[in-house]
């Protein structure tokens, strides 16, 4: 999984994930998150890729995204193997399934659904071990359970429905406990408390509660269905079927099957509480396009309390064959086999040209941001409309407002939408990158009148580029940068 973790570490640029890798970046330039910059997202996101530049120092762009990808590698490893140490050898077969298919999934790319899936199984295997088996777990096991509520509450906003569930069945359970309580609660609070001494709560509550719930989710036409989210496994059986529908298929009817055996052994009431749980694992929307990395959490939760119950109930001694669950076992292996061999991403079948890789996904941000870096003086700025977050990190310029991103629903709140408004009429950047203005959008149209009236657009391969600089900065442009930017295959309007 390490080569395929190399083999995908150029691959696919999204949005999201070059937004929190930059956030992380001037997370390291000082900046402070919600106040400083306007994120959307939870914290974690921005702090995990602070942390993995801070650590690899990268010196170019590839080694700068291979690095932040090869971390989520390392990460989700250091979260299986901790799987393996509580749960059991089966967890194995769950980490052979979970990792080769989760690439359907965007499960490489530093994302909040990546960085929650895995504290969030772990919360639920938990679960699983207390109300549905009826084992004592240590205290150090709850000491885990505390930190990993951290990491995916502050990772993914839309499992906050699951976190709290799981945490209200938590200490409803041990209650008259109170050293385990204490477990259970202590390092959350601790850890919470560090972050907000970090953060503002006010701003954070705004920018990623508040400003989501009324603007964000609204215009995103999103509404969440819990009797469709309860229902979500069975779209699986509806043509046509990819091999991520297949295996949802397969675990699907093994959880079905396995309702009866719960009942035999009198535990239907914990195994109505694992349907509660699955339902909120995507508590986001009723999506069903499977192979959408909103799914991710809800997937692994299926694929990880299904195998985690045949186990346990293969070596449970109770009045039930055993001959059942030791076959259900063995066929679940089986199914693997076949599925890896057959229907696995090309990842694990052809190995990437990840320099061309390279190239394809951000050579548009490395033409301009060299160009920049060439021209910018320390105090310039940069707005990349509607989003080219990386360009940043080549030319290492501030952001010209506390935007990282220009979409759609940044405009419909007064105050990102007056911020930008009077940057551009009282401070305008010098530097703005045209990376898809629309003359439908009322702010789109007034960027663009401002930048016809006082920027001047370079030439780049003897054409208009997108990379517009202010008439002023353009006048101070000395003869070595016009040299250094026509070896760029720049030259002047």
């Amino acid at each position: 999984m390490g080569f395929v973790a190399h083999n995908y570490s150029q691959s696919d640029r999204f949005g999201d994930e070059t937004a929190h890798m930059i956030g992380g970046h001037f997370i390291l330039k000082g900046k402070i998150p919600y106040t400083d910059m306007q994120f959307n997202h939870q914290p974690l996101n921005y702090i995990f890729s602070a942390l993995v530049e801070k650590v690899s120092s990268p010196k170019n762009l590839y080694i700068y995204i291979a690095r932040q990808r090869e971390a989520i590698f390392i990460y989700g490893a250091v979260w299986n193997i901790l799987y393996f140490v509580t749960f059991g050898p089966i967890i194995l077969l769950f980490s052979l399934i979970f990792e080769i298919s989760k690439y359907w999934y965007s499960g490489y790319k530093l994302l909040g659904e990546t960085l929650a899936v895995y504290p969030t199984l772990y919360l639920i295997g938990i679960f699983i071990k207390i109300f549905l088996f009826k084992e004592k777990v240590s205290k150090i096991s709850l000491l885990l359970f505390s930190i990993s509520t951290f990491t995916a509450m502050f990772s993914l906003l839309p499992l906050w429905p699951l976190i709290l569930f799981l945490n209200i069945m938590m200490v409803y359970a041990f209650r008259k406990e109170w050293q385990k309580l204490i477990c259970i609660l202590f390092p959350f609070v601790i850890f919470s408390l560090f972050l907000f001494l970090y953060i503002s709560p006010t701003d954070f509550i705004k920018e990623t509660i508040i400003y989501n719930a009324k603007y964000f989710f609204p215009a995103s036409g999103e509404k969440p269905s819990l009797f469709g989210l309860f229902l979500l496994p069975f779209y699986s059986f509806i043509p046509p079927y990819t091999p991520s529908q297949l295996i949802i298929t397969f675990f699907t009817f093994l959880f079905l099957f396995l309702t009866y055996f719960v009942i035999r052994i009198k535990r239907l009431t914990a195994w109505i509480g694992i349907m509660v749980i699955l339902s909120l694992s995507n508590s986001r929307v009723a999506n069903r396009e499977f192979g959408s990395f909103h799914l991710l959490p809800w997937f692994a939760s299926l694929l990880f309390v299904t195998i985690l119950t045949i186990y346990y109930l293969s070596i449970k001694k109770t009045k039930m064959s055993q001959w059942y669950m030791g076959k259900i076992f063995y066929l679940t292996i089986i199914i693997v086999i076949v599925f890896i061999y057959f229907f696995t991403p090309n990842a694990l079948r052809e190995k990437k040209d990840v320099i061309t890789e390279n190239y394809i996904n951000y050579s548009y941000s490395e033409t301009y941001g060299r160009a920049i870096k060439i021209l910018k003086d320390p105090n310039d700025r940069l707005a990349a409309i509607p989003n080219d977050t990386v360009v940043h990190w080549v030319a290492d310029i501030d952001i010209a407002t506390r935007i990282l991103e220009y979409y759609d629903w940044v405009y419909t709140i007064p105050a990102y939408r007056s911020e930008i408004m009077n940057t551009f009429a009282n401070k305008p950047p010098e530097f703005v990158i045209d990376t898809g203005l629309r003359k439908n959008s009322v702010i789109d149209n007034y960027i663009m009148a401002i930048l016809k009236k006082d920027y001047t657009q370079l030439n780049h391969l003897g054409k208009p580029s997108n990379l517009y600089l202010h008439n002023r900065k353009y006048a101070l442009i000395t003869l070595n940068q016009w040299e250094q930017l026509s070896l760029m295959l720049y030259t002047k309007p």
